[in-house]
């Protein structure tokens, strides 16, 4: 399977305000191309194409993020036209506003229609073999296979009121051992998502937090319900605000062995994924309603700290599973699959977008060891993978 991105194709990714909650516009630009040469490069992990096309028209995919209930769009240039799939295409040179309207905001977004003359730009044709990208986009598709959103859904049941859950068989995730999700506390209902990362410490975000006393539960793989509570709390410091919202929270025992802690990228990933920054991971995440979901993500470097950042699709294989994050999302956790394993990468802080754990290990080692419990972190072996360092 040959799975196309291209690069250039960007989203700005900025912290969220209340207003992005309600929905924001984003143009993803894609290219018209007209004639031209290709050539085919190996950098470090990516299999890409570089072609130089004579020249360009360009378009834009308007995605709408957020909540995007009753959004309307309109075009207030004659220098493009938006089709039915919100696709605005050139018509002539210039600015061309694109306005979107719900009951409660207005949003106006600029898109260059300009022709571009002797364009360059890449394509990933495919991740190397012997890489962990190309194994986690294997992993990643080889879930999907050829599962339907329908199968989004963790449980078939989930009665939280009465502590009653079945997992779901027909789950295009069933196979990994999902058992570390919470998919229910005594403080946000299914709300403020957490994961256990040791069998006495729950990872939560900071800026949605859990409080002593509250009721953590979990389910195991034969669907026993386990409720722990909430015995004491740490928040990782941060000096930019949602750089490291983290929260960890000791549980007044341990899980029992049928619940299985994740297990963290460890410090030196990038050594592994070096072309993270440029081209998209698949990622699958869960939300306020445990469904699993699967998107595009990149890495995106920021003054404050390193984001995990889902990129919105419809493109097949991982647009069948794509899901937006939303307001009451914030906690849940997203991850790669290593050898059928989930392993955390973030939680969400923002829509879609939540700082990279990997590169907060030592914060979040040195809260363990504040709250005790007799637990450390645990990072997933990738050595059997290309170390692209040297």
């Amino acid at each position: 399977m040959t799975i196309t991105f291209k690069s250039g194709v960007g989203q700005t990714f900025r912290p969220a305000t209340d207003a992005d909650f309600v929905y924001r516009l984003t143009p993803v630009v894609g290219y018209n191309d007209f004639s031209g040469s290709s050539i085919s490069v190996v950098v470090k992990d990516a299999n890409i194409t570089r072609i130089t096309s004579d020249y360009s028209d360009p378009y834009y995919d308007i995605q709408i993020q957020g909540d995007a209930t009753d959004v309307t769009l309109s075009v207030l240039d004659a220098t493009g036209v938006l089709d039915s799939n919100n696709r605005l295409s050139r018509v002539s040179d210039g600015n061309c506003r694109v306005q979107g309207d719900s009951w409660l905001k207005r949003s106006i977004i600029n898109c260059d229609m300009t022709r571009i003359n002797e364009h360059t730009y890449t394509t990933l044709d495919d991740y190397a073999a012997g890489s962990l990208a190309r194994h986690i986009v294997d992993q990643t598709t080889a879930l999907i296979s050829s599962h339907t959103a329908d199968d989004m859904p963790i449980y078939s049941v989930q009665n939280h009121t009465g502590a009653t859950y079945t997992r779901n068989t027909s789950c295009w995730v069933y196979p990994l051992n999902l058992t570390a999700i919470s998919p229910w506390n005594s403080r946000g209902g299914q709300t403020r998502g957490g994961v256990a990362i040791t069998p006495r410490h729950v990872l939560v975000a900071k800026h949605y937090p859990l409080a002593v006393s509250d009721t953590v539960r979990f389910v195991t793989a034969g669907n026993v319900v386990v409720d722990r509570t909430v015995d004491a709390i740490y928040n990782v410091p941060e000096t930019v605000a949602y750089s490291k919202d983290v929260q960890i929270v000791r549980l007044d025992s341990d899980l029992p062995a049928s619940i299985t802690p994740v297990k963290f990228l460890p410090a030196n990933a990038y050594e592994y994924l070096p072309s993270w920054d440029a081209w998209p991971l698949p990622l699958i995440y869960t939300n306020r309603s445990e469904r699993m979901a699967c998107a595009p993500s990149k890495i995106s470097h920021q003054s404050a700290a390193d984001y995990v950042a889902s990129i919105v699709t419809t493109e097949p294989p991982y647009g069948v599973m794509y899901e937006q994050v939303i307001v009451g999302d914030s906690g849940s956790p997203a991850f790669v699959v290593i050898n059928g394993t989930p392993v955390l990468i973030c939680h969400w802080t923002f829509a879609g977008m939540g700082a990279a754990h990997h590169m907060m290990l030592t914060e979040i080692a040195a809260a363990l060891t504040t709250l005790g419990g007799g637990h450390s972190l645990s990072t997933v072996d990738l050595s059997s993978f290309t170390d692209y360092s040297t």
